[in-house]
C-alpha cells in the first residue's frame, strides 16, 4: 500500500495557508502548518482520498 502525493498549488491569507494537493490521484485541499509535529485530516477527507491505511 502505497501513498502518491503531489503537490498543485498554493493558496494564503493573512492567517493559515492552504495547499491543494493530489493524494492517489485525487485533489484534496489542506491547510498547512508547517509547525506541526502531526498531520490530522478529517474522516471525509480520509475516504475521499480512497481510504489509505493508517
Amino acid at each position: 500500500n502505497k501513498i502518491m502525493v503531489a503537490h498543485t498549488s498554493t493558496q494564503h491569507s493573512s492567517r493559515r495557508k492552504y495547499v491543494t494537493i493530489k493524494v492517489n490521484g485525487r485533489r484534496t485541499r489542506l491547510q498547512l502548518d508547517t509547525a506541526s509535529d502531526i498531520t490530522l485530516i478529517s474522516r471525509a477527507t480520509w475516504k475521499h482520498i480512497g481510504e489509505p491505511p493508517v
